[in-house]
């Protein structure tokens, strides 16, 4: 037991370019059309050579990613765990298991819990990097939970390199 836990001990995190956290808004404004649209937006984004070539031209070639979902102020998941992507085969497991996951919920709109829960999946990547980054999508406005400028200004999201916010207002024609 003791060489067990010695040798559990003993595993290092995996050094990575980048850190990713992809946040997605799934709230009751995400239409079915809409959900769809962004999960496969980002399924074909990281099947797309020039995605990969990117992700190669790192000093590691490699970055760690995760799919979040957030709604509300209970409302978050992590659909897709930290993967470690660094060839095709890597991102396309990514991009298939973003595709197969089922919708989780859909409440109100809470971009600042989406914020602190993905804040908090860094701690769990098991990973190193010294570029951390969540890419947040959404449709909406804050209506739920506290300030999204509070959750901007933490002392936790200091350490990103980017907080990204990238509103979504879609017009599908049917």
């Amino acid at each position: 037991m003791l060489l067990t836990l010695l040798g559990a001990a003993a595993v290092q995190a995996e050094p990575v370019d980048l850190a990713l956290v992809l946040a997605v808004d799934v709230s009751g404004s995400i239409t079915e059309d809409e959900y769809q649209l962004q999960r496969q937006g980002y399924a074909n984004a990281f099947t797309d050579p020039r995605v990969l070539n990117a992700i190669h031209s790192g000093p590691r070639g490699k970055i760690a990613v995760a799919f979040v979902e957030w709604s509300g102020l209970t409302s978050q998941r992590l659909t897709v765990d930290w993967t470690v992507v660094s060839d095709e085969e890597s991102a396309g497991l990514f991009a298939a298991n973003i595709l197969a996951a089922k919708r989780p919920f859909g409440d109100r709109t809470s971009i600042s819990a989406g914020i602190d829960f993905s804040m908090r999946q860094f701690e769990l990547s098991g990973v190193t990097t010294d570029r951390r980054t969540i890419d947040v999508s959404g449709d909406g406005f804050n209506n739920a939970g506290r300030p999204v400028q509070s959750a901007r200004s933490e002392e936790h999201t200091s350490e990103l390199q980017s907080l990204r916010h990238l509103v979504c207002r879609l017009l599908l024609e049917k």
